[in-house]
């Protein structure tokens, strides 16, 4: 009993929730457009936000109201960067807790989101955006002021309605609400009330939703709007959103499937069936929103079927149809919705017209002019003729201008005629006369319409039709006179005489005439491809025949596809791409060489390449451009030709290229003119007759390497120019090879290898190099210069090795760092490693086997190595001090290698003393002196130098100041002073005198007019040093000349400091300051007052904004000197807040007004107000006249002042500037010598006649045209790129400022005065110069000189020789080897760094004691500027000096015919290196010979010329000087 009661009680509750699952309801929300307000505020950004974002107020306006309602993304005023305490979901999701199941989707709150109704009677309507069947509608909306009352009507497809009425409470407390707590925002400023106000609660305020069921019969109707009416006089009402569910247990949505059977007029609907549908409701449209419906169908009662006949339906391009379900408990949804889309009448385009027929455009007799047949004189005419009767206006008649014709008679079947500038017509007179019309897309066609006229009598013409297949089918046809007859097309189209353009009397609004020629196809033509027509003139009579336009019922005509961009590009081929076209089933291309397709690629002319969206064209010959275009096709239905592609091939071959001819490379540039990549590797190689590259020179890439190997007449790589990047460069046995100059566009290389080229010289460029590993310079005997300019900081090797006249490492660039090996071997002439003088970090150091390197100096930044240090067999080198930074705990694995080096007597470097006191390997042997072995370092390590003492200074006649050079491990210095210079005795305190560790000693006591010496020595733990060397100076016999005063600094209130300069022999000061220039009276305190031995003073105590006067004079034991020139200054105002006199009002008024100077906001300009800006002056078009102080400006880095009346300006103390423009003024002189910081100037349209640029050397844009500039030199101004100096007075123009090849822009045209140039490089200038953005007169010509004195220093080319290094004691010979004969008006003065001078031509000088010494040499010429020409030279301690006076060396005779002898006697034996220079410092020959006492020797010199010789051995170096003469 117990068990059957559980069963039964289960049955009764699964039964009860089937009934409840088969009753549910789904709300569902509807869209619908017809919102009129935006009632919803959101977003964030500026202020009041909610005014910006609503567009009215839900609230009224009085205080407390005008809120809007707001979303939780709404940020204004008082939360800009908080969330809201309420508000609307972001996402406009409302989920009803009235309505069980409603869901409302709010509308997108940055538009119209409500529909707002305020006053009674107001209305609007809701329509769906899919129309529908409901049982129920649901209604979310609220009231504010009070609740408010309001019709709703259901407006069905149908036409009938249902009508409602509600009441909704206010949004405060209603009952029923959908949603709670939203949040009301203020939306504008309302007496106290501010914008972006918050208010509400949790609880308040709210939104209210109410539901409509729907009786039968409007349960089954389709609703398409709604439409709201306020019936009450109180409250604002607010409707957000619309839900609607479907009836309880009504059938599910039926899927429509696609229709069938279509033609222009008719189609099959499809559907599928659903399981609990007694019959189906259709509607049918031409609308996709169903807004509008087909006569009879809508909401068509169809009955249980699933298809329907679509008839007696408008030709329209698409349909579109719905399908809904329908039982006894109510109607679906509605069904998914379908495209129709049928046959259609279009215009058929064709080609083959063979008269233009129509009048167009304006002219003289322009019918004539416009067309090229007629119809018994007369021809038709568009509405924008304009010929002789009707020059001004339009036409009565004529065809319209845009060739549309709208037919009369045959609904749908217009035409469009063809252009009126070109053939328009076919025009048939005498009898079997025809013509052919070629569709230019052939389509199936069930019927075609021709547009037609005839003048004198109806003409009678056959139509053939011809079908792709090659069948036919014709029609026979009579054309009526075009003043009569019926089928019309068009009437009223006018006609004009063609000779006389006089219009014809008889055209009125029914005449002339275009008629309809219709003929139908019938199976199975209709479903054929049409692709031309024939028309025949079929009668005798003298009619004429026109045939203007074709029209067709037919299938669509496919859509265009789109080209799109070709892929897969080779030299051969690429993929042509394209988008797909719905209809097509298959593609046609066509491919070209030229863009209008007058010819095809052979094989590529209508191709049908199946129903794909891209081909490979492949097969292509060698050429650069190719065009490509498609056309969709459906059995033999075609589209028109899409857009055009153009692709460009690579032209470049596959794998590796290589030439061993020079037509083969002057070919490759033919045969590829577009090629900038090779894919492999470039060979040239093996090559008699390659003379040059340039056939190469497009490449800009190598993926593999380049290889120049064995070309037995290359002389320079110059064609290589634009690459950029390879793998490897390997230049290589190239027998005549003598430059390698050319990879100036390379930048990304792993590895170059230039070697055994026998006549290679020059090794330059490469300055764009920014990736590069290893660099091996190897066996090139002739090479004599390396000068690359990488920008890479690093490489893994830098080998040069065997480069036997390799003299100069001049320039490597920007390398830093390398990371595996340096290796500089075996280059028999090489003299310094300069070029490396930017490394730091070298992995590994090996110099090894250059027998004329003297020194490493260009090795001085390095400070770390990772291995080993090696320097072996360098037999001439002396100096290795160029290692003295490198860190000794870097050197490591073989450590310290310095082995054989003949004439190295110093390695005692700090850090080789560092090192040598661990445990370190080294290997130090075969090196002279203490250098010899790794013992004799360490004692040298220990030992002190002699200090090296250097002139006396601060010379008086009681005194001097004696200063010398530190010695290394020095702990303290001893001072000798006597008046003997063999130091017989000394004056009294200093014998020895202990001066502690300074370089410097005050000595005093001394006598007046008497010469004393002194000496050094260095003292530390170890010992002593020898003596320095002496220095000689006399003190001084006379009172101290008058000191120079210079400008006071420091000014304030109160006071000031003084300032002067050093007069050498004084030892006190004495200050005088007044508050008159006359200094009749002076200031208490500071008159004569002593002030030391100083060079300024700090007076105080003086009275605030006054004038003061100070000067100097200066004492010594002799007396005092005159007074020095009177500074004069004011003192500041108020405690440094003086105020500063301008002038000008209009100046000082923008002053005043810029906030950023006039810091406090008064009347006036402080001086610490000027002071303490540094940003930019902008007066411009202020007409200020006085630009009285701007000087006050001191920190000012900008300045515009330009379009005033200025006459003068200083900007001396503005010294901080970096632009100035100061344009169209009446600036008379501008001076910018202080003004060091200057980038950008403007300064043309002024009165300036002089210029001096010289020391603005940051200077990068100048304009000063339009002035009167007699002289312009920018030759110090090398950042200058950008320069305008047109309409000036110019007589001199220096451009020569080092950096022409960087000048972006000169105009200098307008200088009628000026016919020399001066320019880096005249060549260069006149190729590039001569074209924009360089603008030149005509008679400017570029030179590297323009003046006598430019001529002179030309043909002087004055320089001297010296070596780089010599010994104490040596004789040194100077050698001027200037190109000048010697003439009155020329002399040379020499100034050799140790106090002494000399005269001659050719002088000698000996140095007794170590250092570097600055050598001298003054040519001057009366009437030039004097050439000056400096050198250093390095005195060493060397071992075996030779003696005094004792020639070693000498050449006879001189002059010689170029076969001289030299003899050489040495006090010892040693290797002798001879090198031979011309008068340009060029090394042309070198000999070497082994080690000996005694040379006697002859030498050739192949040209005459002024030479010098150098001998290097270990006794010295000596330079002779020899005339060769013919």
């Amino acid at each position: 009993m117990s068990l059957k009661y559980k069963i039964s009680l289960s049955f009764i509750i699964a039964i009860a929730l089937l009934a409840i699952k088969l009753h549910a309801q789904t709300f569902v929300p509807i869209k619908v457009t017809g919102f009129n307000h935006d009632l919803i505020a959101e977003g964030s950004g500026g202020i009041n936000r909610a005014a910006a974002t609503t567009t009215t107020t839900f609230d009224n306006v009085n205080v407390g109201g005008d809120n809007v309602m707001y979303s939780t993304d709404f940020r204004g005023n008082n939360n800009q960067n908080l969330a809201p305490p309420f508000g609307l979901p972001v996402n406009g999701l409302i989920n009803s807790v009235n309505l069980l199941g409603a869901k409302y989707q709010l509308a997108p709150y940055d538009g119209s989101n409500a529909l707002v109704l305020k006053a009674i009677n107001s209305s609007a309507t809701l329509i769906l955006e899919s129309p529908g069947v409901f049982s129920e509608i649901a209604i979310l909306g609220s009231s504010a002021e009070m609740a408010s009352s309001f019709s709703v009507t259901l407006n069905f497809s149908d036409g009938s309605n249902q009508i409602k009425n509600f009441t909704v409470p206010d949004w405060f407390n209603g009952s029923n609400y959908a949603v709670k707590g939203i949040g009301r925002v203020t939306r504008t400023q309302i007496s106290n009330q501010a914008p972006d106000q918050f208010s509400g609660t949790s609880e308040n305020p709210r939104l209210y939703d109410n539901k409509i069921i729907l009786d039968a019969p409007y349960n089954g109707r389709v609703l398409t709007n709604i439409t709201f009416t306020k019936t009450s006089p109180t409250g604002n009402t607010a409707i957000l959103a619309i839900n609607g569910i479907t009836a309880i247990n009504a059938p599910v949505a039926p899927v429509a499937i696609a229709a069938t059977n279509i033609n222009p007029t008719d189609f099959t609907a499809n559907w599928q069936s659903v399981s609990s549908a007694t019959k189906y409701f259709l509607d049918v449209s031409t609308d996709s929103t169903f807004k509008t419906y087909l006569t009879g169908y809508n909401n068509r009662d169809v009955g249980n079927i699933l298809s329907l006949n679509i008839t007696g339906i408008p030709v329209a391009p698409v349909y579109y149809y719905q399908v809904r379900a329908f039982n006894n408990s109510g109607t679906s949804a509605n069904s998914n919705r379908i495209l129709v889309s049928a046959k259609d009448i279009h215009a058929i385009s064709v080609t083959g017209f063979n008269y233009d027929l129509i009048a167009n455009g304006s002219g003289t007799n322009q019918a004539n002019a416009s067309t090229t047949n007629d119809l018994n004189s007369f021809v038709l005419y568009s509405k924008d003729f304009r010929g002789n009767t009707n020059a001004n206006r339009e036409p009565t008649y004529g065809l319209p201008s845009n060739g549309k014709i709208t037919n009369l008679n045959l609904v749908g079947y217009d035409y469009q005629l063809s252009n009126y500038n070109d053939k328009n017509a076919i025009v048939l007179k005498t009898v079997n006369e025809s013509d052919t019309l070629v569709l230019n897309q052939p389509n199936n066609y069930s019927k075609v319409a021709i547009l037609a006229t005839s003048s004198s009598g109806d003409a009678q013409i056959t139509a053939v039709l011809n079908f792709s297949d090659g069948s036919t089918t014709s029609a026979d046809f009579t054309i009526p006179d075009w003043f009569r007859g019926t089928d019309i097309a068009a009437k009223g189209v006018g006609r004009v005489n063609k000779s006389s353009d006089v219009f014809s009397l008889d055209e009125s609004v029914e005449a002339p005439r275009l008629f309809n020629l219709v003929t139908n196809l019938m199976p199975p033509f209709d479903n054929r491809i049409l692709t031309s027509v024939i028309f025949i003139k079929k009668d005798v009579a003298a009619t004429q025949a026109a045939v203007l336009a074709l029209t067709g019922l037919g299938s669509k005509i496919l859509s265009t596809p789109i080209a799109l961009a070709a892929t897969n590009i080779t030299a051969t081929g690429f993929t042509a791409n394209w988008n797909p076209v719905t209809e097509a089933n298959e593609y046609i291309i066509d491919v070209s060489q030229n863009s209008n397709f007058s010819t095809f690629v052979n094989g590529y002319n209508n191709r049908l390449v199946g129903n794909v969206q891209s081909f490979n064209v492949s097969g292509l010959s060698n050429m650069p451009n190719y065009y490509y275009r498609i056309r969709a096709g459906n059995s033999g239905r075609r589209s028109a030709n899409s857009n055009i592609i153009q692709v460009m091939l690579p032209q470049c071959p596959i794998g590796d290229v290589t030439v061993n001819t020079q037509a083969e490379a002057d070919n490759f540039k033919i045969l590829y003119p577009n090629c900038t990549t090779i894919n492999g590797s470039l060979n040239i190689q093996n090559s008699s007759n390659i003379t040059n590259l340039s056939g190469f020179s497009n490449i800009t890439t190598v993926n593999g390497n380049i290889n120049i190997f064995n070309n037995n007449v290359l002389t320079d790589c110059y064609g290589l120019r634009g690459i950029k990047r390879a793998s490897n460069i390997y230049i290589n046995q190239n027998s005549q090879l003598a430059e390698v100059n050319a990879f100036d566009s390379l930048s990304i290389i792993d590895y170059i290898e230039i070697s055994n080229n026998p006549k290679l010289r020059y090794i330059s460029g490469f300055p764009k190099v920014n990736i590069l590993y290893e660099l091996h310079i190897l066996n090139n005997p002739l090479l004599t210069d390396i000068n690359v300019k990488l920008q890479t900081n690093q490489l893994n090797v830098l080998n040069i090795k065997n480069n036997d006249k390799l003299f100069i490492l001049n320039n490597l660039g920007a390398i830093k760092e390398i990371k595996v090996a340096l290796n500089i071997e075996d280059n028999f002439l090489l003299n310094n490693v300069n070029g490396l003088n930017l490394l730091t970090n070298i992995k590994e150091i090996k110099i090894k086997d250059n027998q004329a390197l003297t020194n490493l100096n260009g090795l001085s930044n390095v400070t770390a190595v990772d291995g080993a240090i090696i320097i072996q067999n360098n037999d001439m080198l002396n100096d290795i001090s160029g290692l003295r930074n490198i860190v000794y705990t870097t050197i490591k694995n073989t450590g310290l290698i310095i082995q054989d080096n003949a004439i190295l007597s110093f390695c005692n470097l700090p850090n080789f003393c560092s090192y040598l006191q661990g445990t370190g390997a080294r290997n130090i042997s075969g090196n002279m002196s203490d250098c010899l072995t790794e013992q004799a370092v360490i004692n040298a390590c220990n030992a002190l130098g002699a200090p090296n003492a250097s002139a006396a200074t601060n010379i008086t006649a009681s005194g001097f100041t004696a200063n010398w050079q530190a010695s290394v491990g020095a702990t303290k210095y001893l001072l000798d002073v006597s008046t003997s210079s063999s130091f017989g005795s000394f004056v009294t305190g200093y014998n020895n005198r202990d001066v502690g560790n300074v370089l410097n000693f005050n000595v005093t006591g001394l006598t007046i007019n008497t010469t004393y010496y002194y000496r050094i020595r260095a003292n530390n733990a170890f010992g002593t040093s020898p003596n320095s060397n002496v220095i000689s100076l006399t003190t001084s016999n006379s009172a101290p000349t008058a000191p120079q005063a210079t400008a006071a600094s420091n000014i304030n209130s109160t006071g000031f400091t003084a300032n002067w300069n050093v007069v050498g022999n004084a030892t006190e000061y004495f200050i005088d300051i007044s508050t008159n220039s006359n200094f009749s009276n002076f200031v208490a305190g500071y008159n004569d007052l002593s002030v030391g031995n100083v060079q300024s003073r700090n007076i105080t105590g003086l009275t605030f904004n006054t004038t003061y006067y100070y000067r100097i004079r200066a004492k010594n034991a002799v007396g005092t000197s005159p007074n020095s020139n009177v500074i004069s200054l004011t003192t500041l105002d108020n405690g440094g807040n003086c105020t500063i006199a301008i002038p000008d009002a209009r100046f000082k008024n923008y002053l005043i007004g810029n906030l950023n100077i006039n810091s406090n906001g008064d009347t006036e300009i402080q001086c610490a107000e000027a002071e303490n800006y540094s940003g930019e002056i902008n007066c411009s078009n202020l007409n200020i006249i006085d630009f009285t102080g701007i000087e006050f400006f001191i920190n000012l880095t900008g300045l515009k002042c330009n379009d005033n009346q200025i006459s003068s300006i200083d900007v001396s103390k503005n010294t901080k500037l970096k632009t100035i423009a100061c344009y169209n003024n009446q600036i008379t002189n501008l001076n910018l010598q202080l003004n060091t910081q200057l980038i950008e100037v403007y300064c043309y349209n002024n009165k300036l006649i002089e210029f001096n640029l010289k020391k603005n050397v940051l200077l990068q844009k100048l304009g000063c045209n339009d002035n009167l500039i007699e002289d312009l030199d920018i030759s110090a101004n090398n950042n200058l790129t950008h320069l305008w100096c047109y309409n000036n007075k110019l007589a001199f123009l220096n451009l020569a400022n080092g950096i022409n090849e960087d000048m972006a822009l000169i105009e200098a045209f307008n200088n009628l005065d000026l016919e020399c140039i001066k320019v880096d490089n005249a060549d260069y200038s006149n190729n590039n110069w001569r074209k924009a953005p360089f603008q030149f007169d005509a008679q400017h010509e570029f030179n590297e000189e323009c003046d006598a004195c430019d001529e002179w220093r030309e043909k002087l080319n004055s320089n001297f020789l010296i070596s780089a290094n010599a010994c104490i004691g040596d004789t040194i010979h100077l050698i001027d080897y200037s190109n000048l004969e010697i003439e009155n008006d020329i002399t040379f003065t020499w100034d050799f760094g140790n106090g002494t001078t000399s005269i001659e031509r050719d002088p000698e000088v000996i140095y007794n004691a170590p250092g570097k010494y600055t050598i001298s040499l003054i040519v001057n010429n009366i009437s030039c500027q004097s050439l000056i020409i400096q050198k250093d030279i390095s005195i060493l301690s060397c071992l075996n000096n030779p003696k005094n006076n004792q020639n070693l060396a000498m050449i006879f005779p001189t002059p010689n015919a170029g076969k001289p002898e030299i003899f050489v006697k040495l006090i010892e034996k040693s290797p002798i290196l001879l090198k031979i220079f011309d008068s340009n410092g060029r090394l042309i020959k070198s000999y070497s010979y082994d080690e000996t006492k005694l040379l006697t020797e002859h030498i050739t010199i192949d040209h005459p010329g002024v030479y010098w010789l150098e001998l290097i051995h270990r006794n010295g170096i000596e330079k002779l000087k020899t005339f060769v003469i013919k």
